[in-house]
């Protein structure tokens, strides 16, 4: 098979990996979608947390007669911003990746902000009261004259990386009360800067035992039915998740910009006379680490989606971290884990080299028979076939061994287009693999280039036309002048395609593909001196 076409099927699964990244992933749940039953304006002056709860009063009027009071906790691995109106969280700071994932959250939209139509339809508006503990606050409501009195106790710990919410609602009234609410979840969380244009949060739910991912949503707001053990907001590489045990259905609300802010409508419970009810909550907020999500202990390890090479990927990552721990840099792991795996596929590289290299000694004989049964298709097909069996070549040999390389190369690429570990890694001018290596930041965007110009592509570009002149020259001499001429344009066409996809890439993802073009060439030239 000519070499064009094995780089056209390589570009093409390229290509569908990356349009992969635009699509909405389909659901892998049976829970059903819903559409609210009142319509929500799509300004952020109102909220529903169920269809038919809108607020009676104007949120600002309620705010102007409180004054917000914040209070800041850290750990060792945050920095989180309550607030006293609502009594809930806006805004949280990931120590270890200096890095905000959720900045200034306005009410009613903080995290852990309550909604119940039939008792107080501003509780998320409203002011608590509050006081302090080392490692704990607690946010009071007792409105005079109420039946119900909220104490929500936020518990902190040192190392973990949650928080929990203790949440006791009482019964001041010597009648029986039901009762329930609506709980703001995650919400607004940030995006990450990966790929230019390609910044998707992600809500993902346990629904009835099922995994449960949206990317978007239809209307302003859509309701999950189902048994609700979790909801997470998430990004490339952190994720915001809190459990359920009540719930009796999910809400993910759009706001502007594309943010998305989740709730959980929790189910009705009859309070007694001067009796209470307690729920606990717990909310994980880090990366997206198989090991840190399981010592959360909800189940919310289950979010990560390994795919069809996801086995792969986990043990290239498990190898780039060993290869880490002895090299201490992740650009030099990569660069290491590129060269080893371009060791174990030699032995196919050379398989598909030489039946490349069988096909382009066919091209005349081929070409004649093109021209001889030009009209005959059936007499064209007969013929090679009998063509290949003569001089016993496989028309798909240079093929099937790239095939199978595929998903090792998709494996590895995934790895490191989602690893948390390359997050402000260094290597040589590059501050952060995990963003374009930028090694000129300019004042003002510049047409094609952006705010910045990114070396890597660049490279990568060159190397691979310097590949795509090898492969052209070694195939024109058997090619048609028509054929040489494709072969040609392509080959200027093919690398210039892919700087174009690599300029705004993580540069982790670009060095790889960078070492990974390099190797290719250095073998093929290799394999030319050992065939001539």
């Amino acid at each position: 098979m000519e070499k064009r076409l094995i780089i056209a099927i390589a570009l093409s699964v390229m290509v569908m990996l990356i349009f992969q990244k635009f699509i909405q992933p389909p659901s892998t749940s049976q829970g059903r979608f819903i559409s609210p039953q009142a319509s929500m304006p799509s300004s952020e002056s109102t909220i529903a947390i169920e269809p038919a709860d809108i607020y009676k009063e104007k949120e600002d009027t309620v705010k102007k007669a409180i004054k917000e009071v914040y209070y800041t906790h850290e750990t060792e691995k945050f920095l989180l911003t309550f607030t006293n109106i609502g009594g809930a969280l806006k805004g949280i700071k990931l120590k270890e990746y200096d890095t905000g994932i959720i900045e200034n959250v306005e009410a009613p939209y903080s995290i852990f902000s309550l909604v119940s139509a039939k008792i107080e339809p501003n509780l998320a508006i409203s002011n608590y009261d509050y006081s302090f503990e080392e490692n704990k606050i607690t946010y009071i409501f007792n409105k005079a004259g109420a039946d119900i009195s909220i104490k929500k106790e936020f518990i902190f710990y040192k190392a973990n990386d949650y928080i929990e919410l203790n949440l006791i609602i009482e019964n001041k009234s010597d009648k029986n009360i039901d009762f329930d609410y609506s709980i703001i979840g995650p919400s607004k969380l940030e995006q990450a800067s990966t790929i230019k244009g390609r910044n998707v949060i992600e809500m993902d739910a346990m629904v009835d035992g099922r995994l449960f991912r949206k990317t978007g949503i239809r209307g302003d707001q859509q309701v999950i039915n189902g048994i609700i053990s979790w909801i997470a907001l998430k990004n490339n590489y952190f994720t915001v998740a809190m459990n359920s045990s009540n719930a009796a259905e999910a809400l993910i609300i759009r706001q502007s910009k594309g943010r998305l802010t989740t709730g959980l409508k929790i189910k009705t419970r009859n309070i007694a006379p001067r009796s209470y009810i307690q729920d606990r909550y717990k909310l994980y907020m880090g990366p997206i680490i198989k090991e840190r999500l399981t010592a959360a202990n909800i189940g919310i390890e289950n979010m990560i989606n390994v795919g069809f090479v996801g086995n792969i990927s986990a043990f290239l990552l498990t190898l780039l971290k060993i290869i880490h721990a002895a090299v201490n840099n992740w650009g030099v792991a990569i660069i290491v884990v590129t060269i080893l795996i371009n060791i174990v596929l030699f032995p196919l590289t050379m398989k598909s080299f030489r039946s490349m290299s069988n096909m382009q000694q066919l091209q005349p004989h081929m070409e004649k028979l093109r021209n001889i049964h030009k009209d005959n298709p059936q007499k064209l097909n007969k013929e090679m076939a009998e063509l290949y069996k003569k001089f016993n070549v496989n028309p798909f040999g240079g093929c099937i061994p790239m095939l199978l390389q595929m998903p090792i190369f998709i494996a590895f690429y995934q790895t490191l287009l989602k690893s948390i570990e390359l997050k402000n890694a260094h290597f040589l001018w590059i501050k952060d693999l995990s963003s374009p290596d930028a090694l000129i930041k300019f004042l003002k965007p510049v047409p094609l280039l952006g705010e910045q110009f990114n070396l890597l592509p660049i490279v990568t570009v060159i190397v691979m036309f310097i590949q795509q002149q090898m492969s052209t020259s070694q195939s024109s001499a058997s090619a048609s002048s028509e054929l040489a001429k494709q072969q040609k344009l392509m080959s200027y066409f093919f690398p210039l395609f892919f700087g174009m996809i690599l300029y705004n890439f993580p540069s982790g993802l670009v060095l790889y593909w960078l070492t990974n073009s390099a190797l290719m060439t250095c073998e093929q030239f290799i394999m030319r001196r050992h065939k001539a």
